[in-house]
C-alpha cells in the first residue's frame, strides 16, 4: 500500500500542478515542463523512490505470520486504500500543488517559463 499511495500522490501533485498552470497562462497550450524533461527525468527519479523501497521492504517469514494473524488484518480489511484514505491523499496533493504554485509564482515573476518549471520541477522531485 505504501507504494500505491505514493505512486498515486506523486502523479496527483503533478497533474494538478499543470492542471492549475492552465489557468495561469489562459489556456493558451504554454508548456510548464519540457517534454524530455518531464517524461525521462521525473518519472526516472520517481519511480527510484518505488524502487529503493522494494529493494529494502522485507516481508515477514510464514512463522511470524502464523503466530500473529492480526499483522494482515489492514490489508484485509482494507483500510489502508479506503475511501477517507484516498480523498486524504487527494486533499494532501491538491494542497501541495497549490502551495507550490503559489511559492514560485510570488517569489519572482523576471524569471522565464524554462527556470519556473526546472524549478518547480526539481521541488517537484524532493516533495
Amino acid at each position: 500500500t505504501t507504494l500505491v499511495k505514493y505512486i498515486t500522490y506523486s502523479w496527483l501533485v503533478v497533474g494538478f500542478i499543470l492542471f492549475f498552470y492552465m489557468f495561469y497562462c489562459m489556456f493558451s497550450g504554454q508548456q510548464i515542463f519540457f517534454n524530455s524533461l518531464y517524461l525521462t527525468i521525473y518519472a526516472w527519479l520517481a519511480n527510484s523512490v518505488i524502487v529503493a523501497i522494494a529493494w529494502f521492504e522485507r516481508d515477514i517469514s510464514d512463522e511470524t505470520a502464523l503466530a500473529n494473524p492480526l499483522s494482515y488484518q489492514l490489508g484485509a480489511s482494507n483500510i489502508l486504500l479506503g475511501y477517507e484514505q484516498v480523498l486524504a491523499m487527494a486533499g494532501r496533493a491538491l494542497l501541495h500543488s497549490g502551495v507550490l504554485l503559489i511559492v514560485f509564482y510570488s517569489t519572482d515573476l523576471t524569471m522565464g517559463i524554462e527556470q519556473l518549471g526546472a524549478v518547480m520541477f526539481v521541488s517537484l522531485i524532493m516533495l
